[in-house]
Parts: C-alpha cells; sequence; structure tokens
C-alpha cells in the first residue's frame, strides 16, 4: 500500500458486514449453530466499541489488542504474554474477557 494511510472506519465497516451476511447464512443452514455465532458476534461488537475505535484498552499480546473471543480461544497459549490494560472504571468490558 505505499505511503497510502487506512481507513480503519470503512475498513472495520466492511468486515463487520461481510461477518453479518456470513451468519444470516449459517441461520438458513442451522439455527443452533447462528444462535451461538450470533451471541458471539454482539458480545465481540460491544467489546469492540468498549475498546475504543483505535483499541486503548484490553487485553494485549505484544503490542496488539485482542477481543474476548480471541483471549477465550488463546488464553491458555498466551497466559505468560497477555497484558491485561483494563482501566478499573471498565467493569463491563473486564467482564467480557471472564472464563464463564
Amino acid at each position: 500500500m505505499g505511503n497510502q494511510t487506512v481507513d480503519h472506519s470503512s475498513v472495520f465497516l466492511e468486515l463487520k458486514r461481510r461477518l453479518e451476511v456470513a451468519i444470516v447464512i449459517i441461520n438458513n443452514n442451522n439455527i443452533e449453530n447462528y444462535l451461538i455465532l450470533h451471541d458471539l458476534y454482539r458480545r465481540e461488537i460491544v467489546a469492540l466499541r468498549f475498546m475504543g475505535e483505535a483499541a486503548d484498552s484490553g487485553m494485549q499480546v505484544n503490542d496488539v489488542f485482542i477481543t474476548p473471543a480471541c483471549y477465550h480461544r488463546f488464553s491458555s497459549q498466551l497466559q505468560n504474554i497477555i497484558v491485561y490494560k483494563i482501566h478499573p472504571h471498565q467493569r463491563i468490558l473486564h467482564s467480557l474477557y471472564t472464563r464463564d
């Protein structure tokens, strides 16, 4: 891409749109999987809002912020390198990373 800047908002919106379409396709084939994925999707979107447009809080692996789903999926492998960067007043964001 060279010196071109990335429009993070438009990339985010396009990825969100594609994910929504993929989840709807699953709805047509398997309602049980759809409900699981839809709940997971909603939690991730809420987490991204709390993390910030340019993420400034959440859990980090090196310099990369990870979402709750990523944390849940890989927490056992990443246990020694995860950095907790959640402000005390962000209780909702912190609760999204719990193991339950």
